[in-house]
């Protein structure tokens, strides 16, 4: 899809008739994507075609399809594969954003959603395993689970304490501000709508214990 409308921008108008647009929208606005980094990292680009056209502009931003990143960058079922690819999606989301200047207030919208959705799971602490537990991965063939069991430190998903989980969660949030960060125009907007009070609420969490990669997400958040 994406080739084909940046190709040749002409034929949005066919592919729209045809359900295309819509069908891409429902796909990830109803979590239908596979858990996959190929599969993550295309949906920007796919968002950016549409956005070439006034008319895929229009229902991009009214089905709110940034809204994707919050469930991406909050479940476990989306870890690995967000671990693997969260350089190239927050690059290619910032590339987005910079075309799209009416983008930047939806896509600082949905970064502070992200930050605040962590940093409740944080604030709640690591007792509270519920919150947590409700964020797991789709059922998937036992394939996919093999293919895709281990992540950082030769951790599997099933198995990460809910401690690891969320340090990750935050290190991949950090990794999508600190790209965003680099444009002028949406740093101004995230300090605008109160982002860095949303950034600040990491640095005060107990549930982030004095360890290596504690130590490092920090760094990071002082870094952003």
């Amino acid at each position: 899809m994406s080739e084909l409308i940046h190709k040749d921008p002409t034929c949005f108008s066919m592919l729209h008739a045809a359900g295309l647009t819509t069908a891409f929208l429902d796909a990830i606005s109803e979590d239908l994507l596979l858990p996959s980094s190929k599969a993550l990292c295309c949906i920007p680009s796919g968002l950016d075609a549409l956005c070439l056209n006034n008319t895929g502009l229009q229902a991009v931003t009214e089905r709110n399809a940034l809204q994707f990143l919050v469930h991406v960058f909050t479940s476990r079922k989306y870890f690995l594969p967000l671990n693997e690819g969260v350089s190239h999606l927050a690059n290619s989301m910032e590339e987005m954003m910079r075309h799209f200047p009416y983008l930047r207030g939806l896509g600082v919208d949905v970064i502070i959603e992200i930050l605040e959705k962590v940093a409740l799971v944080g604030d709640m602490g690591l007792e509270a395993k519920d919150k947590l537990d409700s964020l797991v991965p789709m059922d998937t063939d036992s394939e996919e689970k093999h293919n895709e069991g281990v992540g950082t430190s030769g951790l599997s998903v099933e198995n990460m304490t809910n401690e690891r989980f969320l340090q990750l969660c935050i290190s991949h949030a950090m990794v999508l501000v600190h790209r965003a960060m680099e444009n002028l125009e949406t740093c101004r907007i995230f300090v605008e709508k109160k982002g860095i009070e949303s950034l600040m609420r990491f640095l005060a969490l107990s549930s982030i214990p004095l360890s290596s990669e504690g130590m490092s997400i920090a760094m990071h958040m002082v870094a952003v």
